[in-house]
């Protein structure tokens, strides 16, 4: 989560973060979380998917019509060492006393179908969140709750509520789960986060240099400067994707066009830094245009029989001489001798959307080269790749074909 944060200030103590989740808190009925939120504030309730703070006050004022007595209280705030917050909070719901109404995925409920139960003075028990504070420490960039508790001395939790809590294991017997469990109806489980990929991001940016600088810098810390300016971010791309294997390939044909390849990639994690403030302001200065992303995927074992449709393919490998191999590879679009005298099989034109084809040295790796071809013949291209005048090819070239790493790619599927 994280979104539009950035390192509270120093002074911020333990107590008056507190004393801005209470104020906080109360604003979830009254209207006045808006403004101790910064504009694009998410929060994690348990047992629900991250939404704007808008989505959840809105549903703060139909849980409020069913349980009119409904107040929060914060047991405790602590910094962490990252920046964040752990922050105790217990939701003291009291006794149901009108028709709870259908919100998103939570249905309607009737009073008269509840339980007896529902009439007791309710109290969940102490949840463990953890909240990000705009820079200034005056508002809530995040909060995000994940079924954990802790026991408070005096904090009165329901029996009935704790007996049920987390029990599953899925997350749709915390928060409104364990409510509606409680009143008789059972909820789904909140969506899975998605799964990790693998992803090819391609673009433009004003300055290569200025900007590959702080990108390397993100790998590992959360503040990196770019456009003589310094931007703060809740996560460092470390914390979100295999940083070990990722790479960065300038076009031949333009410095400032760009390939990113990053492997492991948790969208979960690193789409809410994407969208908060400070990333957004480094796009829209450092970046000129950017391409919708790729999702990266195992070709074609050799051996294997040749799919019948045709294939987008990303490449990278090292070789002896980067600018030799840049040569020979161009030359190879039309010509099956190239540079290197022996004939190929085929010319690359002839396996492929030559007019797409692009061509990359790394950024990270002064030996290292890639590409990408559209529309791969892959019957053709293993033809190409079996036919002994291609270890004729690599030899001359200089390709390791020991470092040889190709993957297909394909649009990235929208958000869920």
């Amino acid at each position: 989560m994280g979104c539009g944060s950035s390192t509270p200030a120093p002074g911020t103590s333990d107590d008056e973060v507190k004393e801005l989740i209470e104020n906080w808190a109360k604003g979830w009925f009254d209207g006045g979380a808006e403004a101790l939120s910064t504009a694009d504030c998410m929060f994690n309730p348990p047992g629900a998917p991250p939404m704007p703070i808008g989505q959840f006050l809105g549903m703060c004022a139909g849980t409020k019509s069913a349980f009119p007595n409904w107040t929060s209280v914060c047991h405790g705030a602590k910094r962490n060492k990252d920046g964040t917050y752990t922050i105790l909070t217990q939701q003291c719901i009291g006794p149901m006393e009108a028709d709870f109404p259908a919100m998103g995925p939570l249905p309607a409920v009737a009073l008269s179908s509840v339980p007896e139960i529902m009439k007791k003075d309710l109290k969940l028990p102490v949840e463990v969140g953890t909240y990000r504070l705009s820079a200034d420490g005056t508002k809530i960039a995040s909060g995000t709750y994940a079924g954990k508790t802790k026991e408070v001395s005096g904090s009165g939790v329901t029996p009935e509520i704790a007996a049920i809590w987390n029990k599953k294991g899925d997350l749709s017997d915390v928060g409104f789960g364990a409510l509606f469990k409680l009143m008789g109806v059972d909820l789904a489980p909140p969506p899975a986060a998605p799964a990790a990929m693998d992803m090819l991001m391609t673009g433009v940016v004003k300055d290569f240099d200025d900007w590959f600088q702080g990108f390397k810098t993100h790998a590992s810390s959360k503040t990196f400067e770019m456009n003589g300016e310094s931007y703060t971010v809740s996560l460092s791309r470390g914390e979100c994707v295999d940083e070990s294997k990722t790479d960065v390939l300038c076009d031949v044909a333009d410095r400032n066009a760009f390939a990113a390849v990053f492997f492991s990639l948790d969208m979960g994690k690193m789409g809410p830094v994407m969208q908060e403030e400070p990333f957004k302001r480094m796009s829209e200065k450092a970046i000129v245009s950017q391409d919708p992303p790729n999702v990266l995927g195992d070709a074609p074992p050799p051996g294997a029989p040749p799919p019948e449709e045709k294939l987008d393919l990303f490449f990278t490998y090292e070789v002896d001489d980067v600018e030799k191999w840049v040569e020979g590879f161009l030359a190879h679009g039309s010509s099956k001798t190239g540079t290197w005298g022996a004939e190929a099989k085929y010319t690359r034109a002839e396996m492929c959307d030559e007019a797409k084809t692009r061509v990359f040295k790394s950024a990270y790796n002064t030996q290292r080269v890639g590409g990408m071809i559209y529309a791969a013949d892959m019957a053709k291209m293993g033809e190409f790749m079996g036919d002994p005048s291609f270890a004729e090819v690599s030899k001359v070239l200089g390709i390791k074909r020991e470092t040889m790493m190709m993957k297909t790619f394909k649009p990235a599927p929208p958000p869920p």
